[in-house]
């Protein structure tokens, strides 16, 4: 009897001990995240303070433009001359007539 004491006595140090080291982890992540967090909102204010302080410019750009006008004559005589050919082909397709009238 006095053995299974002993062996009790020490798996309760023994879980008292990992008890410990884990709260003791867990309170350092829960301190190292409070200091993350007191260093992302101290570089929030220094973001909010600089762009406070920053001026707006105003630069006016001027540009000339030249604008160029480029006429192309479709026809180049005011006949509107075309070859005989020409004529007899479009005169067949305006009246429907020839090679089985104008394409659908």
């Amino acid at each position: 009897m006095r053995a299974s004491v002993i062996l009790a006595a020490a798996l309760a140090l023994i879980g008292t001990h990992i008890g410990a080291a884990l709260w003791a982890y867990g309170a350092g992540q829960d301190v190292e995240i409070a200091r993350q967090a007191r260093a992302d909102q101290g570089a929030q204010k220094g973001a909010g303070h600089a762009v406070a302080e920053a001026k707006a410019e105003s630069v006016k750009t001027i540009t000339k433009v030249r604008t160029i006008v480029r006429e192309v004559p479709v026809y180049r005589d005011a006949d509107c001359s075309h070859d005989d050919r020409v004529h007899d082909a479009l005169n067949r397709a305006l009246s429907g007539a020839g090679d089985g009238g104008m394409p659908e």
